[in-house]
């Protein structure tokens, strides 16, 4: 679900924009910053030798990445409100959010 939402953000953005994901999913900006580059030279094959799980997305994601001039990672402990990370779940944002 992190991995989709990612990748609908980063599509969302115009091209070469300048951009800081801000996220509390460690898999996917550890996964999109330390493991892909290895994942890619070793043919998708994981450190266990066995094929990398979600290939597709991943290469999405590093599509949606490489159209803008600069992305910052940025990890946040998740459920700590903070100010520029928003729930994707209807039920935890204010109801401000909802008026047309």
């Amino acid at each position: 679900m992190e991995l989709s939402a990612a990748i609908a953000g980063f599509n969302t953005l115009r091209p070469g924009a300048l951009v800081t994901m801000i996220g509390d999913s460690q898999y996917v900006i550890k996964a999109f910053t330390e493991w892909l580059p290895g994942w890619k030279a070793k043919g998708w094959e994981a450190s266990n030798k066995k094929p990398v799980l979600n290939v597709e997305p991943w290469q999405a994601l590093e599509l949606a990445v490489a159209r803008h001039l600069s992305v910052t990672w940025q990890w946040v402990r998740g459920h700590r409100c903070h100010r520029r990370q928003r729930s994707s779940s209807p039920s935890d944002r204010p109801s401000w959010a909802f008026r047309p």
